[in-house]
C-alpha cells in the first residue's frame, strides 16, 4: 500500500465538451478539498462536473453538479471533502467555450 500524500492542485479553462481535470492514481483515493468554477463570459453559463468511474461515461446519475448555470463574473465552490475511489476520474464541461475556469484541491492518499 502507497502511503504517500499527494497534494493536487490544478487549473483548466473549460470548454464545451467533457474533459478529465484529473484521474485518481490506481492504489490511492483523492479526498476532495473543494473545487471552484469561476464564470469569465459576458453572460450566464452553465457547468456540469461529475466523477466517473473507469471506463465510465460523465452522466447525470455521477455527477456532483449538472447543468448549473452560474451568472455572469460569478462562481460557485462545491466539492468539500468528496473522497474519489481509484481510478476515478474528475470530468467537467461548461456551455461556453473558454469562458470558465476550474481550480480544483485536493489531495491522494
Amino acid at each position: 500500500m502507497d502511503t504517500q500524500v499527494v497534494k493536487i492542485c490544478k487549473l483548466v479553462k473549460l470548454t464545451n465538451a467533457f474533459q478529465v481535470i484529473h484521474t485518481v492514481y490506481s492504489t490511492r483515493w483523492l479526498v476532495l478539498k473543494a473545487i471552484q468554477a469561476c464564470n469569465t463570459n459576458a453572460g450566464a453559463n452553465e457547468l456540469q462536473v461529475c466523477i466517473v468511474p473507469p471506463g465510465g461515461t460523465a452522466s447525470a446519475d455521477n455527477s456532483i453538479v449538472w447543468s448549473k448555470s452560474i451568472a455572469t463574473k460569478d462562481y460557485l465552490t462545491m466539492g468539500e471533502h468528496f473522497l474519489v475511489p481509484p481510478g476515478y476520474t474528475v470530468q467537467a464541461l461548461c456551455s461556453v467555450t473558454g469562458k470558465m475556469i476550474l481550480t480544483l484541491n485536493g489531495q491522494e492518499e
